[in-house]
């Protein structure tokens, strides 16, 4: 719950690093093609 929070904290701020906990978390969901997407 902690996590999330502060994952919202930091998209509002558009830190770099939460875009990459965001796709650490959808990697850890099993959602590889939408971070492909993302990325390209």
């Amino acid at each position: 719950m902690t996590g999330a929070s502060l994952h919202r904290k930091n998209t509002n701020s558009g830190r770099p690093r939460t875009t990459f906990y965001g796709i650490k978390v959808r990697l850890e969901s099993g959602e590889v093609g939408r971070v492909k997407e993302i990325l390209e």
